[in-house]
């Protein structure tokens, strides 16, 4: 009975309230009554349904390849870390991103595994909804990296401050609006629990009768990611970046140009493109999918590509610097042949004091190369077009 209840609600439209209410009272009953069996459709004792199963796994595989991916990640982002990065914020905001969203996975896992293998001990409900707040405030803390990056591009001292405020108000404000919306979400569907139904009935009402929730929050992730996308690309200008990094690289062969418009490629398409997408997916599984399982799964992914997205461009920017300093570019570079000179007589010279005081000039070259990188000459900078700074800016902070 409790099944075809289920699957009844999954079914519901949005607009029958006083279906849904009828059919909560059925699934209460349904659930509350002992479990008979002369009835062949009910599974043994401590098994469970498999279409519960099925979905649950489903949700369980997200999280489990999402918690895989951010283990190396993790690991790759410290180790290639320098002292400089490590005392910068962005570093410290990323590995907070990629604990949270671990600790998300891990918790996760342990829960939708306990539903599975063991229907008859629930969690309780302050688990279930802690568990889904963490689910729910990843893609505002990770977004709030990329507020932290967009600062970067538009700093208080060199822009007007209406124009500052024009920003950063309204920005600060969608942040405040998503956590308010999403806590009286997560309320209401504490209240739902507290009223005697399970959580995963109280999931499904809350997105079946109260999905204004859901939709107010990826209405207003998706307007965020746009918003911060747009200002982001439209101060940088990539074309006259593009043009000027060719005057500026000619004139000054320590300045890399082309390593730098990979990171801000980086940062345009994992930290904007991508959780924009996600986030109309979402709107659509809301608006036209009747079951909160398959919405989930696309929030858990979100979630997972948000915080890779936001870390793709620091371990790409970390593992450069760690190149430079442990790889000159003799080593990193094809490794030079041997020269052979010859003379009238036809007896070849001995080259290898040639090849090593090339190799030992192209190291000095680069270590005065990263010297300058680091202390860049005012005057030099002060002539160089504004897009180009705010360039060299940005990969500062990656």
């Amino acid at each position: 009975m409790a099944l075809h209840v289920i699957l009844m609600l999954c079914n519901l439209n949005k607009s029958d309230i006083s279906r849904t209410k009828q059919c909560i009272i059925l699934i209460t009953v349904s659930l509350s009554s002992p479990i008979t069996p002369n009835n062949e459709t009910l599974p043994p004792p401590g098994l469970n349904y498999l279409l519960v199963v099925q979905p649950t796994l489903g949700l369980m595989m997200a999280e489990l390849v999402g918690t895989a991916i951010l283990v190396p990640l993790l690991i790759i982002l410290l180790f290639f870390s320098t002292k400089q990065l490590r005392r910068k914020q962005i570093f410290t905001l990323n590995v907070i991103s990629i604990l949270l969203g671990l600790s998300t996975g891990i918790s996760s896992t342990l829960v939708l595994r306990q539903g599975i293998i063991n229907p008859t001990k629930p969690l309780t409900s302050v688990q279930y909804a802690l568990l889904g707040y963490s689910i729910l405030i990843i893609p505002i803390f990770v977004e709030s990296i990329l507020l932290f990056r967009l600062l970067v591009v538009y700093p208080y001292h060199a822009i007007p401050l209406c124009i500052f405020l024009m920003i950063f108000i309204p920005l600060g404000y969608i942040k405040v609006a998503r956590v308010v919306n999403i806590s009286l979400f997560a309320g209401h569907i504490f209240s739902l629990t507290k009223a005697g139904l399970s959580p995963i009935v109280a999931i499904q009402v809350g997105w079946t009768k109260e999905s204004v929730f859901a939709k107010t929050a990826w209405f207003l992730q998706v307007i965020d990611n746009t918003t911060c996308s747009c200002l982001f690309l439209y101060k940088l200008n990539i074309p006259k970046i593009l043009t000027n990094l060719r005057t500026v690289s000619n004139e000054n062969e320590t300045f890399n140009g082309s390593n730098t418009i990979r990171g801000i490629f980086w940062i345009a398409v994992s930290n904007f493109v991508f959780p924009v997408l996600l986030g109309i997916a979402q709107l659509i599984f809301v608006f036209h999918d009747p079951s909160f399982f398959h919405g989930i799964i696309m929030l858990v992914t979100n979630d997972y590509v948000s915080i890779v997205g936001v870390l793709l461009a620091t371990v790409w920017s970390a593992s450069g610097r760690w190149t430079d300093e442990h790889c000159p570019p003799a080593q990193r570079d094809c490794a030079l042949s041997t020269i052979h000179f010859t003379i009238r007589n036809n007896n070849p010279i001995t080259t290898t004091t040639l090849v090593s005081s090339v190799a030992r000039a192209s190291i000095e070259n680069s270590r005065h190369s990263r010297s300058s990188t680091a202390d860049v000459d005012p005057t030099h900078e002060k002539s160089m077009p504004s897009e180009v700074r705010d360039v060299s800016k940005v990969s500062s902070i990656l």
